[in-house]
This record gives structure tokens, sequence and C-alpha cells, in this order.
């Protein structure tokens, strides 16, 4: 029995002591666990600044080209604003001198006219109906000229805006926009440009003086020439409103394009016909 006490109580003694060891064991894992989560995160934080590193020269990269994009765009675009500039002088220079060639051919006609005005003026005895003749000859010869220079001015300014028009069709269609629709109507606003320089070059060589016959017909005689200039005056200018509606249909046509944004286009000015020419006595 004594002998059964003792093995008995070996027995709970060397339990006990193996529950203390295991109850004590478990320490060390959990310390490895944190060392572990700690390198964990100390990987993750050291990827993120990693990542953000990249992240940020990504982007100083890409800011980069944009800079040398736009710096290569506005290089471009300068330079075919100056050619478009170039071709817009070099048409204007063109029209002025056909227009003052044809206006040195016009007067010797002028010249003529004016001594035949000065011969028949001596058949009218009323000095003040002489004086009113010399005035309304000179008054619509002067009205003939301004209208010739304000509308030769606004058509070479429609011009210079369908040449731009047609420049900026150009750089659409080179990177694949269709302008189709455009080109047709920039070719209507040629034509009716055209139409209108022709006119006003016609209209430079017009005289608007008439042989005077008699002193009672010099009423009816003065009318007729004044409405005779204002008549071919406000059918100049019908043809420059043309030639302005044909290259507004073009700038609207163009600014509808699909895609028309890629292209930088900056707002097209619009020229104001003015009103008809009157003549005073």
């Amino acid at each position: 029995m004594k002998y059964t006490s003792l093995i008995f109580m070996g027995v709970l003694l060397f339990t006990s002591v193996s529950y203390a060891e295991d109850i004590a064991t478990p320490t060390k894992p959990r310390e490895e666990f944190r060392n572990l989560r700690a390198g964990e995160k100390q990987l993750l934080d050291a990827t993120k600044v990693e990542f953000k590193k990249n992240i940020e020269q990504q982007r100083a990269e890409v800011k980069n080209l944009v800079a040398d994009k736009r710096a290569e765009l506005k290089k471009e675009l300068d330079l075919k604003k100056a050619e478009a500039t170039d071709i817009i002088k070099a048409k204007r220079d063109e029209f002025r001198k056909e227009l003052d060639l044809k206006k040195e051919a016009a007067k010797t006609k002028i010249t003529q006219a004016r001594e035949t005005l000065k011969k028949d003026i001596l058949k009218i005895k009323d000095e003040k109906k002489k004086e009113t003749v010399l005035r309304i000859s000179k008054n619509i010869e002067e009205l003939n000229t301004k209208a010739i220079s304000n509308l030769t001015e606004q058509t070479t300014r429609i011009e210079g805006s369908s040449l731009k028009i047609e420049t900026r069709a150009n750089e659409a269609s080179a990177k694949g926009i269709d302008v189709t629709a455009v080109r047709t109507l920039i070719a209507k606003a040629k034509t009716a440009i055209a139409e209108a320089k022709a006119a006003i070059v016609i209209q430079s060589t017009k005289i608007y003086i008439t042989n005077i016959t008699t002193e009672a017909a010099l009423p009816g005689t003065m009318k007729t020439i004044k409405e005779s200039l204002n008549t071919d005056i406000k059918a100049l200018r019908e043809k420059v409103k043309a030639a302005h509606t044909a290259t507004k249909e073009a700038a609207v046509a163009l600014y509808q394009t699909p895609r028309i944004n890629e292209i930088a286009i900056p707002a097209d000015s619009t020229i104001k016909v003015e009103g008809s020419t009157t003549t005073s006595n």
C-alpha cells in the first residue's frame, strides 16, 4: 500500500510538471508570430513607399511628355498660322495690284469725261445750276470711290477668314476627321469671293458723268446718274454679302464637324456688310 501511494504521488507530480511546461511553451510561437507580422508590415510599408515613388515618377514623365507635345503643337500651329498669314497677304496684295491697274487704265476715260462735262456745263446759263451739277458730279465720284474702298476691305477680310477655315479643315483632315461637307462649302465661298472681287474691279472702272444736252433735261439727267450709282453699289454690296454668307456657312459647318475639338480653332471674326450707299444733292 505504501508503494502504491508513492507511485501515485510520483505520477501526479510528473503530470503537474508536464502541464506547467505545456502552459509555458505557447509564449514562444506568439513572439514569433508578432515578429512575423512586424516584418510583413515593414515590407508592406516599403512597398507602399516604392509604389508611391513610381507613381510620382510616372506622373512627372507624363507631365513632361504633355508639355513637350503642347510645345510641339504650338510650334506647328504658329508655323501654319504664319503660312496662312503670308497667303492672305499675298492674296490681298495681288487683288489690290489688279485693282490699281484697272483704276490706272480708267484714268484716261475719267479725264476725258471731266473735260466733256466742262464743255457741256457751258450750255447752262444759271450759275447756281452749274454749281449744283459740279457738286453732284463730284459727290457721285467720291461716293463710288469710298464704296469701292470699303467693300474691297470687307472682301479682303472675308477671303482671309475663308483661308483660315480652309487651313483648319486641312489640319482636321490630316488627323482623319471627315471634312467633306466643309470643303464643299469652302469651294462655294471661294466662288462667291471671286465673283465679289471681279465685281469690285468692274465697278472701279465705271464713270458716272453723262453728256448734258439741254438745261431743261438737266434734272432728269442728274437723277439718272445718281440712281445708276445706287443701283450698281447695291448690286456690288449683294455680291460681298453673298461671299460673307458663304464663308460663314463654311465656318459653322467646320465647328459642327464631329471631333473638331481635337483641332485648336480660334473664334472666327464675322464681317459686317454695311448699309446701302446714298447720294445727296
